[in-house]
């Protein structure tokens, strides 16, 4: 469960439905990156590496990811899709700071790539439109989780504002920084 942006290239009069189907109904994971996808990844390495400067790199043939501990920002790559996710577990302050960050690294694959940051919770680009509820989006996910969680706990038991450690590292494969 993760906030998500995809890097995609719309065609005049193509709506950003039509460019996310055509993602869905691809199914080349099995498909190493051709040379030119591994210069454009490599690309987008470099432009990110400022901002996450921290970020791991795991490669194989058939995908590249980056992953960034630090905000759990995490950028993919397989045949023919480039995305971006950033876990749920942000809130408040928290929550603008991360969107901050996702408008630095989101433009800065934009310029290494010539792609659009896209914003499926927004339906629209992230730059300039969808940047601006993603705070919001952020806050009320992450809101709706601890609710979920709060009705799970017995009665007697205070409510909590934020969860568990361990809870977000079994929700989203590891906890906040």
């Amino acid at each position: 469960m993760s906030y998500d942006l995809y890097f995609l290239t719309r065609q005049p009069g193509q709506s950003w439905e039509d460019v996310m189907s055509q993602l869905e109904g691809d199914d080349s994971e099995d498909v190493p990156l051709d040379d030119e996808a591994v210069a454009a990844w490599d690309r987008v390495k470099a432009a990110v590496g400022p901002v996450l400067a921290d970020a791991s790199e795991f490669a194989v043939s058939t995908s590249r990811q980056l992953n960034d501990d630090a905000t759990g920002i995490q950028i993919s790559m397989v045949p023919g899709e480039l995305s971006l996710t950033v876990p749920y577990w942000y809130t408040g302050p928290d929550a603008e700071r991360i969107v901050g960050i996702l408008h630095e690294v989101a433009a800065a694959i934009e310029q290494a790539t010539g792609l659009t940051a896209y914003d499926p919770q927004a339906e629209a680009p992230f730059l300039g439109e969808g940047e601006y509820g993603a705070a919001r989006t952020l806050d009320r996910i992450h809101t709706s989780v601890i609710h979920r969680h709060a009705a799970s706990e017995p009665a007697d038991r205070a409510p909590r504002s934020e969860l568990p450690h361990g809870l977000w590292a079994r929700l989203f494969g590891r906890g906040p920084r």
